[in-house]
This record gives C-alpha cells, sequence and structure tokens, in this order.
C-alpha cells in the first residue's frame, strides 16, 4: 500500500537519505515558514520524497524517487493532489525530479517552460471542496458538484459519466482537466445536453482521447467476469434512482475500488459480485473496460 507521511523532522529526513542514497545533501533545506516535507513509501519500505513550498500563489516542487520504485505515477499524483489542497496554487514548478520519466511529468499535465516544467491549476478544482476527492486526486463526491455546469443541468444531476471519465483517464496517465471533459462530452452524444451521458458515445470518446478501451454489455455475472479480467474501467448501472457510471480499478485478483458509486465513500473496495447484490437494481449492466494485460498473458 503506497503511503504519504510527513518528512518535517531531522529524524524522518534522515529516513529517507538512509534509504534513498543518491539523494541531494540540500534537498530538503528550504528557507521558507511554509515548506512541506513527504517521506513516500509502499508497503511501509521508503522509495521516494517530496518538498515544496509556495511564494505569491506559485508552488516550487521537487520530487525524489529510487530508480527501481514501482508505481510511480500513482504516487506523483498522491503528492501532487497533497501539494494543491495544502496550498491551492495557481501554479506549480517543478525544476528537481530524480527517479521519475519526463513522461510522467506530461501526463500529469505538466509542459516545458524554460528550465523547469509547470502545470497550471484549473479553475474548476477550486469551485469544490478538497473533500471531493480521494488522496489520489480521483473524484469521489458528486454530490457536491452543484456549481459545475453540464448539459442544460448540473453535474450533481447528471455529470456522473464525465467523473468516471475524468477519474479513469487518471488512473491510465492521461489526465485531462475536469472543465475540458465535461465540456467536451455534453457535445459528444445526440441527447447527453438532456439525458446525461450515452454510453457509446463515451466509450467512443475514450478510444479517441487514446484509451484502448473495450465494451461489453450482458448479465451481472458476466459483467463482473469482465472487471476482474481488467485492469481498470467504468460501470453503467441501475440502482433505485436511476442510472449511474462508477469508475474502478482492480487492486486484487477478486476484488475492485469504486469510485463516486456512492457518495463521498473513501477507499470503496469490495467483490464485483458483492457491488452487484447491493447497488445494482436490474439484471444487466455495461462495462467500459481496459484489458489486463498480465490477466490476458495468463490466460493465453
Amino acid at each position: 500500500m503506497i503511503s504519504i507521511q510527513s518528512a518535517s523532522t531531522k529524524t524522518e529526513q534522515n529516513i529517507c537519505r538512509g534509504r534513498i542514497r543518491d539523494l541531494e545533501a540540500d534537498f530538503f533545506d528550504i528557507p521558507v515558514d511554509n515548506a512541506v516535507m513527504y517521506r513516500i513509501a509502499d508497503n511501509r519500505m521508503t522509495c521516494g520524497t517530496a518538498a515544496a513550498f509556495c511564494l505569491n500563489d506559485v508552488v516550487f516542487m521537487k520530487v525524489h524517487f529510487l530508480e527501481n520504485a514501482r508505481a510511480k505515477d500513482e504516487m506523483f499524483r498522491m503528492v501532487l493532489h497533497q501539494v494543491i489542497s495544502v496550498y491551492h496554487p495557481s501554479r506549480i514548478l517543478m525544476d528537481h525530479f530524480c527517479g521519475i520519466h519526463e513522461d510522467v511529468l506530461r501526463r500529469s499535465m505538466f509542459y516545458p517552460l524554460g528550465s523547469v516544467y509547470c502545470r497550471d491549476i484549473e479553475p474548476w478544482r477550486y469551485r469544490i471542496e478538497d473533500q471531493v476527492f480521494d488522496r489520489q486526486g480521483n473524484i469521489i463526491n458528486q454530490g457536491k458538484l452543484k456549481d459545475l455546469p453540464f448539459g442544460w443541468f448540473n453535474t450533481k444531476d447528471k455529470g456522473c459519466g464525465w467523473i468516471a471519465a475524468y477519474n479513469l483517464l487518471r488512473m491510465n496517465g492521461r489526465e485531462h482537466t475536469m472543465e475540458s471533459c465535461a465540456a467536451a462530452l455534453e457535445h459528444y452524444g445526440l441527447r447527453t445536453k438532456l439525458f446525461g451521458q450515452e454510453v457509446f458515445s463515451l466509450y467512443t470518446w475514450l478510444k479517441r482521447e487514446g484509451l484502448p478501451v473495450r465494451i461489453f454489455v450482458g448479465l451481472k455475472q458476466q459483467c463482473c467476469e469482465k472487471m476482474l479480467e481488467s485492469s481498470s474501467g467504468i460501470l453503467l448501472y441501475t440502482h433505485k434512482r436511476g442510472g449511474h457510471y462508477t469508475a474502478y480499478r482492480k487492486v486484487s485478483k477478486d476484488h475492485l475500488q469504486f469510485y463516486n458509486a456512492v457518495y463521498g465513500l473513501r477507499d470503496m473496495v469490495v467483490a464485483p459480485d458483492k457491488f452487484m447484490s447491493k447497488y445494482v437494481f436490474l439484471p444487466w449492466t455495461t462495462v467500459i473496460y481496459m484489458p489486463d494485460e498480465e490477466e490476458t498473458e495468463e490466460n493465453k
């Protein structure tokens, strides 16, 4: 399990230096009162560190990962979300990133700006509360998004489709702004503005954005099997109040983590058949899914 812990004391910083042997001697030397420092761990083993401070609404940030650390994309997203939540900046600048490729930055919407990498924080981020997001920055509480427009309505009432797309894109290294997802999808379907997101228009838009997704329509048990054969995806199902989209990702051989299925519920990890029996009203569902490469290889 990946975790981010404070590295504000000398003891915590020495733990990072002991584990990350090539960490610069002055990595934690930041002469600013509002500096934050983090130790990044995977199953309690230190595998990275980060530091940041804010001046005039701009965050200056640096990260350093062990070369062999796994899931660097996920770790970086978690650190980035933490820094945004602490400072609420308009811009983030990075001039030091060791152990991660520049592609990781680009997939998180950073772009080159002179000798540094820059990310501008979208205006929608500060129209909603920090509690709308989980610790990785995925949206988990649609109920608090009444102020964000979607079609002829608002995101609270009709926006579960673009939220699921936004979360799925982030999980797979193709982050978009929230506003661009909503704006693109509300025009990507004949009846979307009135009735909400159409499943096949959502599927074709995700493919256009570069995700090699597939789609499957079937009974609940069949869809459970497809979900467990995937790495992540979006489930369209009907509950007692109507249709709903939820993004998911596989966290173990037989468990999935769902996002925005129950508004505000963090770390919703459950077996898909248990999810179906508790939340799905009709006997059939639709899954847009990313094939699991490891699962595909095992079944050959």
